[in-house]
Parts: C-alpha cells; sequence; structure tokens
C-alpha cells in the first residue's frame, strides 16, 4: 500500500504482456478510412528534442480522442506514443496508453465496475531504469 493505493510488482507471461500490449494496436486510426475524421498536426519540440505528430478526432462519438507520436529529432527514431480513448468497452470509460519505444508501457484506464468508478494502471517494463 503506497498512499492508500494498493501497489504490486509481478513478472507477467508473454501472453498477458502481449494481450496488453495488443490495446495499442486495437482501435488503430492508420487505416485510410479513419482519416477523414482526425485532424493532425507537426511541431518540433525543442523540450522533448523530438518531432511530434498529433492527431486529434474531430468526432466527440470516436474512441480514439488523440494519438501523440514522438520521433526523436536526431536520428528520427520513435520515442514514444501517448493514445487517449474512451467507451472503448463496456467496462473502460476513459483508457491512456503511453508507450516509450525500447522500455516499457503503461496503461491508466477508469473502469466503471458494480456502478463504481474504479482507476487501473498498469506498468510493464523491460528496460526502464
Amino acid at each position: 500500500m503506497e498512499n492508500n493505493r494498493l501497489v504490486d510488482s509481478l513478472p507477467i507471461s508473454k501472453k498477458v504482456c502481449t494481450d496488453w500490449a495488443n490495446l495499442f494496436l486495437k482501435d488503430s486510426i492508420t487505416n485510410v478510412s479513419q482519416h477523414a475524421f482526425y485532424t493532425g498536426n507537426l511541431f518540433h519540440d525543442l523540450s522533448t528534442q523530438s518531432y511530434t505528430f498529433t492527431y486529434n478526432a474531430l468526432n466527440d462519438t470516436l474512441q480514439v480522442k488523440m494519438v501523440n507520436v514522438l520521433v526523436s529529432d536526431e536520428n528520427n527514431k520513435l520515442k514514444s506514443v501517448f493514445i487517449a480513448a474512451s467507451n472503448t468497452s463496456d467496462s473502460v470509460k476513459e483508457e491512456k496508453l503511453i508507450w516509450t519505444a525500447g522500455k516499457s508501457f503503461r496503461i491508466n484506464r477508469n473502469l466503471i465496475r458494480l456502478n463504481k468508478e474504479i482507476e487501473q494502471n498498469i506498468f510493464v517494463n523491460w528496460n526502464d531504469k
């Protein structure tokens, strides 16, 4: 227990890791048929030394609300991906997914269970020190 919150750390199976990682691909906006529903912007972020590609939903009914992709301005390699989504299932009210290339991913969710809102935070780390 940390700050009145349950905290646990344990190894996970490859299947569990893959299932969680697949959430990043589940509602892809890369399909050409989705392009009309999002507006995209690009800017050079000097504070993170990266180019940031930002995609925002034009319609509130879309599950994926926003995607940010950060690419290193030094070598053009992926640094991170951030996805904000909502109502992705009957029990998931809101979801924030953060992928740090070559290091880790995080899933933060607000769930509805038994008419009660519950916060779930999952952090999977394989090379983040």
